[in-house]
């Protein structure tokens, strides 16, 4: 809007120019032509052509008033060529502007092509979930989601949209409750990393505290688009935790986060939070974001943590049943020895 302001102006000034332009010429160049041929033909005619001087003085004022001519003929020829040639250039410009949003927008269309792909096997790997689970259980359910995490992690680092240079995290934190405190604390059973770390470094967070608490708490999600923003105040502040949760870089690798709440059937309290984090700005929470979010990833999951949580329980269920009715027979067929002895 303000270019073509300005390139109006620019016109307006170069045809006040031109104008201008052409009187003084006209004025000067023209009119001064014009009254030394009239003079020399005056001087001619009273001459009676005693001298051919005052008829060459006339042929040359006409050449040189052919030669005006000429000249302002030209230069608007020169002139309208020049304005031809600006609307090319800006036809030009606007052309290479529309190649460039064009490049652009397929670089976005093949990023959100893979983002999809990818998310839709994180989110159909339940099949092959449940097939996978049936029958371990011995597996402890973090060894399980850890396995099931480190098998999916291309996937899902792609459809959470992480990049190269990105520094990310993905946790699952089981709850466990705590009589002392009369609070749930989320303990790390399984994570990703784009810079590993060891899960016993991780941190346990109390219901209520920090974005996984939060989340947890509220039964869920809870999403901060970043950290530093002033505007989200001191909603996440950990200052009053006495320095147990809080890290210095937290602010620059933690900086925008989502977390989701991993609730099982028939069960009023969340089973434990997946969380999700990331140092730049804005990831999570982007509405102005073209094609699939990545909170979808996050979401996806959490169904599969369910999925998995509940199957490694039903097993672990049926192998204590399958280990009490052993025991059962075991104890009856030494019953019916002795019995047998005694006979």
């Amino acid at each position: 809007m303000l270019s073509d302001i300005l390139e109006n102006l620019q016109k307006y000034r170069y045809k006040k120019y031109e104008t201008v332009d052409k009187i003084v010429k006209i004025i000067f160049i023209g009119a001064g032509t014009l009254i030394v041929t009239a003079v020399s033909i005056i001087q001619a005619h009273q001459s009676q052509g005693s001298s051919f001087i005052p008829m060459i003085g006339v042929f040359s004022a006409i050449l040189v008033f052919c030669g005006f001519a000429y000249t302002i003929f030209l230069e608007q020829s020169v002139n309208d060529a020049i304005e031809e040639a600006r609307k090319y250039q800006k036809k030009s410009t606007e052309s290479l502007t529309r190649i460039n949003e064009l490049k652009n927008s397929l670089e976005i269309y093949a990023s959100t092509t893979k983002a999809l792909q990818n998310l839709y096997v994180v989110a159909n790997s339940q099949s092959t979930l449940i097939v996978g689970l049936l029958g371990q259980s011995q597996v402890e359910v973090g060894e399980l989601l850890q396995n099931m995490l480190t098998s999916l992690r291309r996937q899902i680092v792609l459809s959470a949209r992480f990049e190269n240079e990105d520094i990310w995290t993905i946790c699952i934190y089981r709850a466990e409750w705590i009589e002392e405190s009369k609070n749930h604390i989320l303990l790390p059973v399984a994570h990703l990393r784009a810079i590993h770390c060891e899960l016993a470094h991780a941190r346990k967070w109390p219901a209520g505290v920090g974005v996984s608490g939060t989340a947890f708490s509220k039964m869920d999600e809870v999403i901060a688009p970043d950290l530093q923003d002033p505007n989200i105040g001191n909603v996440f502040d950990l200052s009053n935790q006495n320095g147990s949760l809080q890290r210095k870089r937290d602010r620059t690798t933690h900086r925008s986060l989502f977390a989701v709440p991993v609730t099982l059937a028939d069960e009023d309290t969340p089973w434990g939070v997946v969380i999700a984090s990331v140092n730049v700005s804005n990831h999570f929470g982007n509405e102005d974001r073209f094609g699939s979010e990545p909170e979808e990833a996050i979401r996806a999951l959490a169904a599969l943590i369910e999925q998995a949580v509940t199957i490694n329980r039903f097993n672990m269920e049926m192998a204590s049943v399958s280990g009490t009715l052993d025991t059962s027979k075991k104890v009856t067929g030494e019953s019916s020895d002795e019995a047998g002895e005694k006979r």
